[in-house]
């Protein structure tokens, strides 16, 4: 998952949330922010899709997608305990960057700690 997608499930680790008040957390997170709503929302709705969805929410079709409340699913508390990897439970296909990650293993992922591209 993107580090943007990352950065939403770590903030939503203090508990639910209305999307508004989780883009406004994002936006304080970001060193330099670049992230506009409708890209944040597209990021929501991707984490909440699949067999395996990290994330769920309860929107009110009637109401602006901002007032829907936001959480964790417990397939991202196993992902986040190293348990589970959300490429293999639900396979991605993304394109990013140029570059179309697709399939259920990762050829390559990001180490937060090294600061650079480790194999997956």
């Amino acid at each position: 998952m993107s580090r943007t997608e990352q950065q939403i499930l770590d903030a939503l680790a203090i508990g639910e949330q209305s999307a508004s008040d989780l883009f406004q957390a994002m936006i304080e997170q970001k060193t330099a922010p670049f992230l506009g709503d409708a890209t944040f929302y597209f990021h929501l709705r991707r984490l909440g899709k699949g067999s395996h969805p990290m994330l769920r929410t309860s929107h009110d079709p009637d109401s602006p997608f901002a007032e829907a409340r936001v959480a964790i699913t417990e397939d991202d508390r196993r992902v986040a305990a190293g348990a589970a990897d959300q490429v293999e439970l639900d396979g991605i296909d993304y394109w990013l960057g140029g570059v179309h990650l697709q399939g259920r293993r990762s050829a390559w992922r990001w180490d937060e700690e090294a600061g650079r591209i480790v194999a997956g």
